[in-house]
């Protein structure tokens, strides 16, 4: 589909279309991925075969109604879990942990302090099927890296607006404590050397992201 079809912008670039069909080719779910709209993701179904905002608008031409042909269902076919992850994330395939981990540093540095718990979350959105114990575990994995890199300090959040460092001999006792992955006051920051690395990248957002928020894991998910 050319970019800027059912009156999208064009500056939202090329725009990938995955499908869920039965056996006889209706259309079950859509969704529409476009390149350069980060905040855009269009999911229909048969329940919502359209995006309807306050204005009365419509978005991305809604579901398909013709049925796909035996030709598009043979030749383009992907796999089940391939379209799951599509739709829960709005990504296609999974994202490499090195990207994750970036992904945690531009957090703490457009929005400020970050609990460790949203890390957590972050991740179990990125990755739907590794399971709560399996996020945590990439989680705790990324959040070391970035503090042996010097890019990230650990934090105490316990007082509203503050944000208190860490003693760095506190940092092991932190990571393996599974309450501090449940806790509104275990955090980190980006450091001035997180901020340097960032800059000298010129990182800018480059994935794709939704309206879709992750739940907070909660301490009955801890590993």
């Amino acid at each position: 589909m050319p970019a800027g079809s059912f009156g999208n912008s064009e500056n939202w670039g090329a725009v990938t279309e995955l499908y869920e069909a039965d056996q006889a080719g209706t259309v079950l779910r859509q969704i529409q991925l476009f390149d350069e709209a980060y905040l855009f993701v269009h999911r229909f179904s048969q329940e919502h075969p359209e995006i309807r905002n306050l204005l009365d608008q419509t978005f991305g031409g809604g579901l398909r109604m013709a049925p796909l042909s035996a030709e598009e269902l043979q030749l383009y076919r992907i796999r089940h879990e391939e379209f799951e992850h599509a739709w829960l994330t709005g990504y296609l395939g999974e994202r490499p942990v090195d990207e994750f981990r970036d992904e945690l540093v531009v957090d703490a540095a457009e929005q400020g302090p970050q609990m460790l718990w949203e890390a957590w979350a972050t991740a179990e959105w990125w990755y739907p099927y590794s399971g709560a114990a399996g996020t945590l575990l990439i989680t705790e994995h990324a959040i070391d890296s970035l503090i042996q890199a010097k890019s990230i300090r650990l934090v105490d959040l316990t007082k509203p607006g503050v944000a208190a460092p860490l003693p760095e001999s506190d940092y092991p006792l932190v990571l393996v404590d599974r309450r501090s992955w449940s806790s509104p006051t275990a955090g980190y920051e980006i450091t001035e050397t997180g901020v340097k690395d960032l800059e000298e990248r010129g990182r800018i957002r480059t994935h794709r992201t939704t309206a879709m928020t992750p739940d907070p894991p909660g301490p009955q998910n801890s590993a």
